[in-house]
C-alpha cells in the first residue's frame, strides 16, 4: 500500500488546512489521521466535523471527515469518520472502492487482503461519502491502548477497484453475407460444382451434409441439381 499523506489535528484544529498532499497514482494506499490533544476535541459539538488534508489517490481527490462527538444525535458520544470523494468534475461513473478504518496499531487488519474483503462502495458525484457513524465510543477509546499521551492515530486503507475493462463492441453475426462474400472471392476454394453445364468453385467444408443453412440464397434454386465433379 502506498503512503497517501498524513493529517494532523492539534488542539481541535487541522494543521496546514490549505495543503493538499500530492499523493500517488497507485490505486491503493493509506492516509494517516493523527489527533494530538484528544481531550480538547471533546469540546467539538455533535454534528460538527473536522476536515482533514485532501490527498490524491488513483487519480481522484479524497479527504477524511472526523466528527469527534458523532455526526448526528444517534452517534453522540462516539467518534464518526468518513471518506469523502472531492472530485470537482462530474464523475462519469461510480468509483468502486474498498476501504477500512483502523487504529495505527491494529496491523492485523491493514493487509490488502483484509481491505479487499470489505464491502465495496460506489462513490459518485451524488453519493460521495461513506464511513462509520460509530467508529468507537469516547469511553471505549479512553479505556483502550490506542490513546497514548492524549493522542491517537487512525489509518484509512483504500483500494480503488480497477476501472471497467475497455471492450470492443462486436456487431451481430451475418453468416449468410460473410459466406456469400467468401464464395464470390473464391478464396480457399477446394471443390468444383457443375450446375446446368456451368462450373462453380466452392469450399468443401460447406458442402457437408447437415449444413444446408450455410448456403447463400443465390444458390437455393439449384441446390438439388448440384453435382460434384471428379
Amino acid at each position: 500500500m502506498s503512503f497517501a499523506g498524513v493529517s494532523v489535528i492539534a488542539d481541535g484544529r487541522l494543521r496546514q488546512p490549505w495543503a493538499v498532499y500530492p499523493g500517488t497514482a497507485s490505486s491503493s494506499g493509506y492516509h494517516l489521521l493523527v489527533v494530538e490533544g484528544y481531550s480538547r476535541t471533546k469540546r467539538t459539538p455533535n454534528g460538527v466535523p473536522i476536515e482533514c488534508r485532501p490527498f490524491m489517490l488513483g487519480g481522484h481527490r479524497w479527504v477524511l471527515d472526523i466528527y469527534p462527538n458523532g455526526k448526528g444525535p444517534e452517534s453522540a458520544g462516539s467518534i464518526s469518520i468518513f471518506l469523502v470523494l472531492l472530485d470537482e468534475k462530474q464523475v462519469a461513473r461510480p468509483v468502486k472502492v474498498c476501504f477500512d478504518f483502523s487504529f495505527v496499531d491494529e496491523v492485523e487488519v491493514q493487509a490488502p487482503a483484509c481491505v479487499r474483503a470489505t464491502e465495496a462502495c460506489d462513490f459518485s458525484t451524488d453519493t460521495n461519502c461513506f464511513g462509520h457513524s460509530h467508529l468507537i465510543t469516547r469511553e471505549d477509546l479512553e479505556m483502550s491502548g490506542h490513546l497514548k499521551d492524549d493522542c491517537f492515530t487512525i489509518r484509512c486503507d483504500i483500494i480503488i477497484a480497477d476501472p471497467l475493462t475497455p471492450f470492443i463492441e462486436v456487431p451481430p453475426p451475418d453468416m449468410r453475407r460473410h459466406l456469400t462474400k467468401l464464395l464470390d472471392t473464391e478464396v480457399g476454394t477446394d471443390v468444383t460444382f457443375m450446375v446446368d453445364g456451368e462450373t462453380f468453385v466452392a469450399h468443401g467444408a460447406f458442402s457437408q451434409p447437415g449444413l444446408p443453412s450455410l448456403w447463400p440464397s443465390s444458390l437455393d434454386p439449384w441446390r438439388r441439381e448440384l453435382r460434384i465433379m471428379p
